[in-house]
Order: structure tokens, then sequence, then C-alpha cells
């Protein structure tokens, strides 16, 4: 759940998926300045392994942003929705496959002037439902099963939109404890 506002703050907006507050901050001068944050809904990815050496992928385009992107399946947390409820909607919805097994990989908690929480997961045993359509009125999917290595070399590259996903996926391949964290998963 993100930081909230202080309990002085005045709510600016309230949108669907965010909320902004401001309020004055008495600084360390002493003197008074305005502050504001953006309060948002949080959100998840899932590194989808089809095998060791494959993970899902998807190519999206959405209305409203110039380009397509790449990224792991993910998206926000509906209210009412645990995180991992979340990645296993948010994994069926934009590549049609549910899994067998998945793990919290990573939480970062954003408590400065955009403030949410992003859940990494990982997940495996994977099973495509015939038939699905990744396709909505929101969003264009474009599911991709990719090599290990390339995904490792996109996140290398700042190839993707999350960071978080990047992140994750270049300390499973580089840092040993990740590695060894990865290898216990995938052999569970």
């Amino acid at each position: 759940m993100p930081v909230p506002p202080p309990e002085n703050a005045d709510l600016a907006f309230e949108g669907k998926m965010a909320t902004v507050y401001t309020w004055p901050q008495t600084l360390f001068d002493g003197s008074i300045a305005r502050f504001e944050c953006y309060v948002r809904r949080d959100t998840v990815a899932v590194i989808a392994f089809l095998d060791r050496d494959t993970v899902l992928m998807t190519h999206q385009e959405q209305p409203g942003r110039p380009d397509a992107f790449y990224d792991p399946p993910g998206g926000m947390v509906d209210p009412g929705e645990t995180p991992e409820q979340a990645a296993a909607r948010e994994l069926f919805e934009e590549t049609g496959y549910r899994a067998g097994s998945m793990e919290l990989w990573h939480k970062d908690r954003y408590e400065g002037i955009t403030r949410f929480e992003e859940f990494t997961y990982v997940a495996k045993d994977l099973v495509r439902e015939a038939g699905h359509n990744t396709e909505d009125a929101g969003e264009r999917i474009e599911v991709r099963p990719t090599k290990w290595k390339d995904a490792v070399e996109m996140s290398l590259k700042r190839g993707m939109r999350r960071n978080d996903a990047m992140l994750a996926i270049v300390g499973m391949e580089f840092d040993p404890e990740q590695r060894a964290r990865l290898e216990t998963f995938l052999n569970a």
C-alpha cells in the first residue's frame, strides 16, 4: 500500500487510477513550501518462463502512447485485489497463459512525489488457454516468446518499458544470489 500523504493534505484531484494531494510543508530552515504527491494504484509485472530458456514478453500499443513497447505481462492492481491475484489476472489477460507456480520476486515502494508499490513475480509451468484474445479497446498486445539471453540483452539496453522488470532480469542473470534463487524456483 502506498505511503499516504500527511493528515493536513488537501485533495487536489481524484481520478480513476490516481489521486493528487497538496499540503504546506515546513522546511529545515523554518520556511514553508507547498508540497504535492501523486498516489496511484500499485502495479505488477510477471517474468513468465515457458521453459528454462524462454520467457513471455509482450509487444504493446496503447492509445495516447506514441510508440509501441516491449514488456513482460503486467499492469495495475485492481481495487480489492491482492498483488498476486493481479499478477495472475494480468498474465492471463495479456498472454492467455495461466501459471502453475508463481512467486513474488521483488517489491519496490515509491514514497516520493509519486507513491505506489511495484511487485515483480516469476512464474513457470505455464498452460495456454485456447481461444483467448489478448486484444481489447485499451491496448493491442502481441505475445512474443523470447529467448532468455534476448530478454537480458533488451534489459541491458533499456529496451522495455518497466525498469523494475529490466532490473530483475539483469539481477537474475548477473547476481550470483539472485541466479541461485532463480535456479531454485525453476527446479522446484
